[in-house]
């Protein structure tokens, strides 16, 4: 039986404003690129309706050619501040199976944004130990990916604010 401690907590801080970061996390445009593991993983979007009870559908392309499919459900969509849905690998991908749930909080913080993702309910303490080594918000290689990504959507945003043209 699932716990509700065995749970992945990952703080992050990016100098952007939360409707931009909010943004990378529902933009089917921006979330290859969000949602990367690493720079020489492909994301593709199969699948992405953003409403509660929508579903989205990623694919990851290893350079190896191991491609793992993982599927969701949104439960809670409150822009700019907070995104719950659900996470669930599809077979081979090791976790497989394991539907866990992730909350992700986006906060103003001075001139960026603060944002905490919880993913839960892994069944047990090995599932949650590899997820937290390796993650799509764990994993050292995302992290050399999202900034640049939410510095480049800043500067479009800070163009756009002198413009009549909005952030596309």
């Amino acid at each position: 039986m699932a716990s509700d401690s065995l749970s992945v907590v990952v703080r992050r801080r990016y100098d952007a404003p939360p409707e931009l970061v909010f943004r990378a996390f529902t933009d089917p445009l921006l979330l290859p690129r969000w949602f990367s593991l690493g720079a020489d993983i492909a994301v593709d979007v199969l699948a992405h309706v953003l409403r509660p009870e929508g579903r989205f559908r990623f694919r990851y392309r290893e350079p190896n050619g191991t491609v793992s499919i993982v599927t969701g459900q949104f439960r809670e969509i409150l822009p700019p501040g907070r995104l719950v849905f659900t996470w669930t690998w599809e077979e081979p991908h090791p976790h497989a199976g394991i539907e866990t749930l992730v909350t992700v909080e986006i906060v103003a913080d001075r001139s960026g944004t603060k944002v905490t993702v919880k993913q839960e309910r892994f069944p047990d303490e090995s599932s949650r130990a590899r997820n937290a080594e390796g993650g799509a918000h764990a994993g050292p290689d995302g992290d050399a990916v999202r900034p640049g990504l939410v510095r480049e959507l800043a500067r479009r945003g800070r163009t756009a604010r002198g413009s009549s043209r909005g952030v596309r």
